[in-house]
């Protein structure tokens, strides 16, 4: 009996690879993969727990695919799994709304019920990776952030070329600051320097954060 309600169980959690429309959802499993999934898992037992419930209602009303025979409690296990997928997956539409499955509906809406607990989450893991990025990471990664998410924001509105490059120039010449106290003895110039690379490290946060940049790399093909 054990391995029907197992097997059932397992069947139902394949309702999982649906994933919601929910467009945080990559931003949040790029940065704190182990939060979210910690949330999408108690919606994946949910699913199990649907198999778990199906099974026990059709062995309760003597409904079995086998009756005898070794392979019995697999086969009904899958057909009960089975059948609680199709109840998961089912498009429902009514009241004029498009039409949405129960296991879309019940991860988006757990996702939304617990969004600030798992942004919350997101913006601390960035914090601490921004926080671990070398002077010529922060060059590198605020203009490439630059180049994807402002650059573009500037062109749509500004009405003139100069603001773009006005911009342009001020991170320029805040990387030239943030590099000139590598090798500086001058305690002015080590000030100046540390003072530029946390305003980097403040604009590559917010840059991450209000655009849920799930694809810029901090780790790998940036110079130490």
């Amino acid at each position: 009996m054990g391995v029907t309600y197992l097997v059932a169980a397992l069947v139902a959690v394949a309702a999982a690879f649906a994933k919601p429309d929910y467009p945080k959802l990559p931003y949040w499993q790029r940065w704190d993969p182990a939060a979210t999934n910690v949330a999408l898992g108690c919606v994946y037992a949910i699913y199990a727990l649907t198999g778990v419930a199906v099974a026990g209602l059709a062995q309760h009303l003597g409904w079995e695919v086998l009756s005898t025979g070794a392979g019995r409690e697999w086969a009904n296990g899958a057909a009960y799994g089975i059948a609680a997928l199709g109840i998961l997956k089912l498009e429902v539409s009514s009241f004029g709304l498009s039409s949405v499955a129960p296991a879309r509906l019940l991860l988006r809406g757990f996702l939304e019920r617990f969004e600030t607990s798992l942004q919350s989450a997101t913006n601390r893991a960035v914090a601490r990776r921004v926080g671990d990025l070398t002077v010529l990471q922060l060059c590198q990664i605020s203009w490439r952030l630059f180049m994807r998410h402002v650059k573009p924001d500037l062109e749509r509105e500004a009405t003139k070329w100069e603001v773009i490059c006005d911009h342009s120039g001020w991170l320029h010449a805040l990387h030239i600051q943030a590099l000139s106290g590598q090798n500086a003895t001058d305690p002015a110039l080590v000030a100046d320097a540390i003072e530029a690379q946390e305003r980097l490290r403040h604009y590559i946060e917010e840059l991450i954060i209000d655009n849920s940049d799930d694809s810029i790399d901090l780790r790998d093909d940036v110079p130490r």
